[in-house]
């Protein structure tokens, strides 16, 4: 399930974003489990699109997967691919 949003998102677009997704009622908290806090799941966003918008080797990052662990986002692994002029040479 994914929404693609330009970085660095603006107030409220993270919000709104969600709202988007497909398994977004899952985000309410199943089987008893409390639901996602989204103002940390805005904070990862916000981290990953600082490092995309202040670094120019960066040319994207893909968090996946994104777990959320006792309400909490955590991301378990992200793959960063820089710009071919960034990339070192074989």
């Amino acid at each position: 399930d994914v929404v693609a949003i330009l970085a660095p998102p603006e107030e409220g677009e993270v919000a709104a974003a969600v709202t988007q997704l497909a398994g977004r009622r899952l985000l309410g908290g199943i089987r008893g489990g409390p639901p996602v806090d989204l103002r940390a799941l805005e904070g990862v966003v916000g981290v990953v699109a600082e490092l995309l918008c202040s670094d120019p080797a960066v040319a994207e990052i893909d968090c996946n997967p994104v777990m959320v662990c006792n309400g909490v986002p955590i991301v378990a692994d992200a793959l960063v691919v820089l710009h071919e002029q960034h990339q070192a040479l074989d």
